[in-house]
């Protein structure tokens, strides 16, 4: 599906802008070009999903900002969305501090010729009108993935992925930081729906959870050398036949 992409590069010096339409396979072919152009191949890529509400408590704030510091000491990239405010703006903010190497996207939406600015991140791209665009984004350019506390968007990202692993759509780490107990009465819900087996999948192994920062990076990396096995999806043991309307009308 092709998608327009606004797109704004900062290498020291050289600016480069763009305003192009790309499908997501072309995007994947940019991106790995730019991130082997600055030689992070080695790069582990952790989007981090989190606040961006402005009335986000400081506790919050402070844990994306410990989140952003373990990432960019540990010389890996830290993906998210581009708002000002909440974790998310914390997370970039310490991710700039330390000149750490940031990936992030932001809904068309919310940018315009005027305020779409680089504040100095090394690669930062906003697709056109659609919220589920940055979605993919994070889905196709991240390697695992990190919950701090945040609200419906945070929600529904999770909840995609957590689909899409247990579809065996991806089979990509998950990781939620519990922090505060902010995740305690979804993660019963969560294990209620286990325990009466409305899951198509071993719980325990879609996703890790963890209050601890470095334990949750740790976790993250370790899975990535030892991929989680799960069992292939159900197969319908006859399969679904179509029939068109036209086909109907005419028997």
């Amino acid at each position: 599906r092709e998608m327009k992409l606004k797109a704004r590069y900062r290498w020291g010096d050289c600016h480069a802008v763009t305003i192009t339409t790309y499908t997501l396979l072309d995007l994947d072919k940019i991106l790995k070009s730019v991130l082997e152009s600055r030689g992070h191949t080695n790069s582990i890529k952790f989007c981090v999903l989190c606040s961006s509400s402005p009335n986000t408590p400081e506790e919050y704030l402070q844990i994306a900002r410990d989140m952003a510091n373990i990432i960019v000491t540990r010389d890996h990239i830290c993906v998210s969305g581009s708002f000002e405010y909440g974790c998310v703006g914390a997370l970039n903010a310490e991710c700039e501090r330390l000149e750490g190497k940031l990936l992030s996207a932001l809904d068309g939406n919310w940018v315009t010729d005027e305020n779409f600015v680089v504040d100095g991140m090394e690669l930062r791209l906003a697709t056109d009108f659609q919220l589920e665009q940055k979605k993919e984004i994070f889905l196709a350019h991240s390697d695992c993935f990190i919950v701090l506390p945040g609200g419906f968007d945070t929600f529904q990202e999770l909840f995609q992925i957590l689909t899409e692993r247990e579809l065996g759509i991806i089979n990509k780490p998950i990781c939620i930081v519990n922090t505060n107990g902010f995740y305690t009465g979804l993660i019963q819900q969560l294990e209620k729906a286990a325990q009466e087996k409305l899951f198509k999948q071993d719980f325990s192994k879609l996703v890790f959870v963890t209050e601890n920062l470095q334990e949750a990076v740790d976790h993250l990396l370790e899975e990535l050398k030892n991929p989680v096995i799960f069992d292939p999806p159900p197969v319908r043991e006859k399969p679904i036949v179509l029939t068109s309307s036209s086909s109907k009308s005419s028997s």
